[in-house]
């Protein structure tokens, strides 16, 4: 299962695009998990915290102890930070941003906030 107007990454798109691979898109990503327990779709694919933070608010324990995930993910990608040129500041702003970004990274903030993310302390 996957979702209208997603991308999976260039070697998956190719794949659906060429029929190799058969996925049915729908206009909500927490469709497809009823779809995935009921069998009427063989996986999905989703982001990691996304998919446990709907199995966590829309699924019971019994439930969300069905299913499991691959280790490997079907995509890498990253955040962006993303702001207008048109608005006087956000230069500054970016900068500001990249500088505390650079930050985090180096004390090891960032890495313990992304860990915490996977291990569903925040909800995306």
């Amino acid at each position: 299962g996957g979702v209208l107007g997603y991308t999976y990454g260039e070697k998956l798109d190719a794949a659906f695009e060429s029929g190799l691979i058969k996925l049915e898109r729908i206009n909500k990503e927490g469709a497809n998990f009823s779809k995935l327990i009921a069998g009427r779709v063989d996986l999905v694919i989703a982001s990691l915290e996304i998919g446990q933070e709907f199995l966590k608010n829309n699924m019971t324990p019994e439930e969300a102890a069905l299913l499991t995930y691959h280790q490997k993910p079907a995509r890498i990608s990253g955040y962006h930070l993303l702001l207008t040129k048109a608005l006087e500041g956000n230069k500054a702003l970016m900068d500001k941003f990249d500088e505390g970004l650079k930050k985090i990274k180096a004390d090891g903030l960032f890495d313990k906030i992304n860990a915490d993310m996977k291990a569903g302390k925040y909800k995306p």
